[in-house]
């Protein structure tokens, strides 16, 4: 028995059919592998459902396990935008779609105890940082990489505190927590 070893069987590249069958916001990019030469329409399809579903995974929530569940699914979703934007570069150089403006990851001087809304407002800045720079042209794949990861990281210090004043907030009032959908348990 110790000479058979369980192969995983290698996963359906991602296409255009298979986005279009699944819903925004779940986590198909990440399960499947970027085909060899994927169309410049797939890696905007799948940079943008990755947007989403950094949308809805970099929420104030219990389902991760804690931070490092978090981590886990930031560090993928880094991982992914950053394969994404290399190859959205290979494919606009080829097609001499010409330059895309970078864009500023916004600065957050937040008060000592920033407030759930104010913590919302720059996670989705952040969000638009991502998106906007997975698809600039970089000098070198090091310089994206440096960019992405400094808005990811800047994305689990917001959402981290944003879960903090969710749970301060409740505290304050008396209540339970609440799951995601906003129904008290």
């Amino acid at each position: 028995m110790d000479d058979l070893l369980l192969e995983e069987e290698p996963k359906e590249e991602l296409t255009l059919d298979i986005l279009n069958k699944t819903h925004a916001g779940d986590d198909t990019v990440l399960e499947h592998p970027l085909p060899e030469n994927p169309s410049y329409e797939l890696l905007l399809k799948a940079r943008s459902r990755l947007i989403d579903f950094l949308d809805l995974q970099a929420r104030p929530s219990w389902r991760w396990g804690g931070t490092e569940g978090l981590a886990e699914v930031l560090r993928e979703a880094f991982e992914k935008l950053f394969e994404i934007s290399v190859s959205l570069q290979k494919v606009r150089t080829h097609a001499e779609n010409g330059p895309v403006l970078k864009h500023p990851l916004p600065e957050n001087p937040f008060p000592e105890n920033p407030s759930y809304e104010l913590l919302s407002d720059a996670r989705a800045k952040v969000l638009d940082f991502l998106d906007v720079n997975s698809l600039s042209g970089w000098e070198n794949t090091a310089k994206l990489s440096e960019v992405l990861k400094e808005g990811f990281e800047k994305l689990f210090e917001i959402v981290i505190s944003q879960q903090n004043a969710r749970a301060a907030l409740h505290e304050k009032e008396n209540k339970k927590p609440m799951p995601d959908d906003g129904i008290p348990f």
